[in-house]
């Protein structure tokens, strides 16, 4: 991993999809960025994650900043596109 820091390979954060239509971070999940934040090499102020749900059709998002030892919500997003 610190060779990928080197050679300009940054590391932001993840996303990944949850089985359910309103998503939200499970405990592994909330761990997981905790313990990537604290282990990687890196000069930022938090990780970003995104989990996205599985509502159809609309698209459903949970995103979040985290650091070593809290949780931001910045936004749960409903995405419900225009039928024409």
């Amino acid at each position: 991993m610190k060779r990928a820091y080197k050679n300009g390979l940054h590391f932001i954060g993840e996303w990944h999809t949850h089985p359910q239509a309103d998503p939200t971070p499970s405990p592994r999940d909330l761990l997981s960025m905790n313990d990537l934040f604290v282990k990687s090499c890196h000069e930022l102020n938090f990780f970003v994650m995104i989990i996205v749900g599985n509502r159809m059709p609309e698209l459903s998002l949970w995103i979040s900043l985290h650091d070593a030892s809290s949780v931001h919500l910045l936004k749960k997003l409903l995405w419900v596109p225009e039928i024409t």
